[in-house]
């Protein structure tokens, strides 16, 4: 069912439930079709974490002087197509996305002790929601994080009701190695190829299937008890050791988001939790080829 036009919209990912409210929520609804999985229609009595009101003028603190402001920048990255900037200031945090296609410059505001994001971004006039998708997981990441909870950058698999992370720098073969598990190992499924959600619950480190997924479309609200972590190498041949708890902390914080690491509020969380899943769970740091082999001693170590 899609939501009239300026009706709120909901979404849970790892049991957070939050809102998107403001003019033509209807458009963007209808156009983010990685979120619909977790799409809430009945809201009984749960108050959102935050909210999100899209529509909102707001000063670009780059074009226009707002040095009273005391802006600090964080961290610069270029995205896909767009230049971004992750800041704070005395009041809250700020993330503007400069677009070198030329669409509409984004703009995120959100006030400490506050739950509420305000954005400039109007569905109407944005054609890329692809852009409002990650903005989603910047507000996400901010609002969760002190919730033992964030987003990995990993590829995951789940089998036999257990969760399996791979993580590891762009281009080291995590999409290559889930894949041959796929194919290798009967009855593993891919969960998320790029960013799921870890959650502590009840002393467990969970996975969370989530919206953000990369280049490969898996968007399955779905959540298992997490097995394991293993980060990834290249190398000229296959094995593999499980890391005690220091080389196991080195090998999980590079995976977490990268522009949080520059706060020290955002990064003291992170560490937190990244130390509670670390204590409980299994960490590998796997050295292989591209092969059948390298999977099955991964799949072996895990769950033999």
């Amino acid at each position: 069912m899609t939501p009239i036009s300026h009706s709120p919209i909901y979404y849970s990912i790892a049991n957070h439930l939050f809102r998107i409210e403001g003019e033509e929520t209807s458009h963007l609804y209808e156009n983010l079709p990685n979120a619909l999985p977790f799409a809430i229609q009945h809201i009984e009595q749960q108050a959102p974490l935050f909210s999100i009101q899209i529509s909102v003028p707001l000063p670009d603190w780059q074009k226009t002087d707002l040095s009273a402001w005391n802006i600090e920048t964080l961290y610069s990255f270029e995205g896909d197509t767009t230049d971004c900037v992750f800041a704070k200031y005395p009041k809250g945090y700020l993330f503007r996305m400069e677009s070198r296609i030329g669409d509409p410059t984004i703009l995120m505001i959100k006030e400490h002790h506050s739950a509420v994001f305000y954005t400039n971004f109007f569905p109407c006039q944005h054609p890329n929601c692809s852009n409002f998708i990650f903005l989603l997981w910047i507000a996400y990441g901010i609002a969760c994080v002190s919730k033992k909870t964030l987003a990995l950058h990993a590829s995951t698999i789940y089998y036999k009701n257990k969760a399996v992370l791979f993580l590891g720098e762009s281009g080291t073969g995590k999409s290559t190695h889930t894949a041959l598990w796929q194919k290798h190992i009967p009855g593993v499924s891919l969960l998320n190829d790029d960013s799921p959600i870890i959650r502590i619950i009840d002393k467990q480190a969970c996975a969370f299937g989530s919206m953000w997924s990369g280049k490969i479309p898996c968007h399955k609200n779905e959540c298992y008890p997490i097995a394991a972590l293993v980060r990834l190498n290249q190398a000229p041949c296959n094995n593999i050791q499980r890391l005690k708890i220091l080389p196991a902390l080195s090998a999980v914080l590079p995976s977490c988001p990268t522009l949080f690491a520059y706060d020290e509020v955002l990064s003291d969380y992170i560490c937190q939790t990244v130390s509670d899943i670390i204590e409980k769970t299994p960490v590998f740091n796997l050295n292989c080829l591209p092969d059948k082999e390298s999977a099955l001693l991964s799949f072996n170590s895990i769950f033999k």
